[in-house]
């Protein structure tokens, strides 16, 4: 135990583990706070022994104090450097220089240098989407949660797509091509200007039915007759001779729903 204890010395001894400990129990007993009646025998005139003779009184007792004395500084003395060390205690100054420092150190240090191609593909297979539909923001985000591992991190951006200054030239074939399918697109467009849920809109107008005794009359379902309606759904054929067989009923005539209008 005394060979353990005198290790805790500062400075620490050079010689005998054990006749520095009983020393340093010596000097606490002789000038430290509780002093302890000790008889040594065995000094030379500058007061350290020059053997291991004689006795001390309680010795177990006193190294548990001393002991106990050691370990409250070095509790104290961490609670003194976490207290300096904590950004709560420092000055707007040393806040400031310790900011300074932090951007010092990232531009001295050695950037991690990460391809942009790289990290979008990372992004795009965890997410299951293109990697050119990954945005700027979830890049940052990304690399961002590397700086507590790699401080400086550099993102090398992918090399652009080199575009031509001059479109290709196109033939006049292809340009007539090109016409008659606009024309065709105008064209069905305006054959299909009447779609389906018009006529439907304008047959339950015309029976002065609200879209409730439509899907009574249809019996169809609410929600689905107000889709039909809307055109945020196109009918099947069974439902379109349903709301035919219907219209007709009221109506007294034959009514036809344009099947050209899907």
């Amino acid at each position: 135990m005394a060979r353990r204890g005198a290790r805790m010395l500062i400075p620490p001894p050079t010689g005998d583990l054990a006749k520095a400990w009983l020393e340093a129990l010596w000097e606490e007993a002789i000038h430290g706070p509780v002093r302890v009646p000790s008889e040594i025998v065995g000094k030379d005139r500058s007061g350290r022994l020059t053997n291991l003779r004689g006795k001390i009184d309680r010795v177990f007792q006193a190294s548990y104090a001393l002991c106990r004395k050691f370990e409250s500084e070095a509790l104290q003395a961490e609670f003194e450097e976490k207290q300096r060390n904590d950004p709560n205690n420092w000055s707007p100054f040393r806040a400031e220089f310790e900011v300074f420092k932090k951007l010092r150190d990232m531009k001295s240090l050695p950037h991690e240098q990460v391809p942009e191609a790289f990290v979008r593909d990372a992004i795009s297979r965890r997410l299951g989407i293109k990697p050119e539909e990954v945005t700027w923001a979830q890049i940052r985000h990304e690399v961002t949660s590397l700086l507590p591992y790699y401080p400086a991190i550099t993102v090398i951006p992918s090399a652009p797509v080199p575009q031509t200054t001059n479109p290709p030239a196109i033939s006049n074939d292809a340009q007539r091509r090109k016409r008659r399918r606009k024309r065709r697109r105008k064209s069905r467009r305006s054959n299909q200007e009447a779609t389906i849920a018009s006529q439907i809109s304008q047959l339950r107008l015309e029976c002065r039915w609200t879209e409730e005794k439509l899907a009574e009359k249809t019996g169809l379902d609410v929600r689905t007759v107000r889709r039909h309606l809307s055109g945020e759904a196109v009918p099947r054929l069974n439902n379109l001779a349903i709301y035919e067989t219907a219209f007709s009923k009221e109506l007294k005539r034959k009514v036809l729903v344009k099947r050209n209008a899907l």
